[in-house]
């Protein structure tokens, strides 16, 4: 009788090499990355110049919203 735990390992083994060298999903993960790296930096540059940009929009509204005499 032949002992089916060892096929069973071996045909998984075979099974991860072929998962490991498909790249079927390479690409989609490639940009997944790439849009959440693009993500992280407009986040920490709208951290970084949180100040300047409201400093810039209160400027621009005081002269845009001048009284009316």
């Amino acid at each position: 009788m032949r002992d089916n735990s060892c096929d069973s390992g071996v045909r998984s083994v075979k099974m991860l090499r072929k998962l490991i060298a498909c790249e079927s999903g390479q690409a989609t993960t490639e940009y997944a990355m790439i849009v959440a790296f693009s993500i992280v930096v407009a986040i920490g540059a709208i951290y970084v110049f949180t100040d300047s940009i409201a400093t810039f929009y209160y400027n621009v509204s005081t002269v845009v919203c001048l009284p009316v005499p």
